[in-house]
């Protein structure tokens, strides 16, 4: 199944043109830090920050026999599945540590602005765009 998600993905990912790819990956570290800068605002305004924990729990499911042992069992049996989950906890910040790194954020955002705007334009120099129409096209 996972085979077959990874081909979806990478077929959807051929149709992007050249231009395109290079736009996306001089756009990326911007898009992180808009992220992060958006997390830290959150946190700053609700005074406190999740955190991420993962959790196991188990799932009861139909499985078909039972494939263990010297007598595998024929028909439908329960099997109790144990399954990975992720829960947000609530943590207690240092809102002045929280202000300081969002500052230094913002700086490094305006830095990789103008590095974004510079690779933005060689891809632009790179991969221009076709100017003119294709013959069959009214004008």
């Amino acid at each position: 199944m996972r085979a077959i998600a990874l081909l979806l993905l990478l077929s959807l990912a051929a149709c992007a043109t050249p231009r395109q790819s290079c736009e996306r990956a001089a756009l990326y570290d911007l898009r992180v830090l808009d992220k992060l800068i958006r997390q830290s605002e959150q946190t700053i305004a609700r005074g406190f920050a999740y955190r991420r924990e993962p959790y196991e729990r188990s799932r009861l499911d139909f499985c078909y026999g039972s494939w263990l042992g010297r007598n595998p069992a024929a028909g439908f049996t329960f099997c109790d599945w144990p399954e990975i989950r992720v829960r947000e906890v609530p943590v207690a910040v240092d809102l002045a540590a929280e202000r300081r790194n969002l500052a230094e954020l913002k700086a490094k955002r305006a830095e990789t602005e103008r590095r974004a705007a510079r690779t933005l334009a060689d891809c632009a120099a790179r991969y221009p765009a076709q100017a003119e129409a294709p013959a069959g096209a009214k004008k």
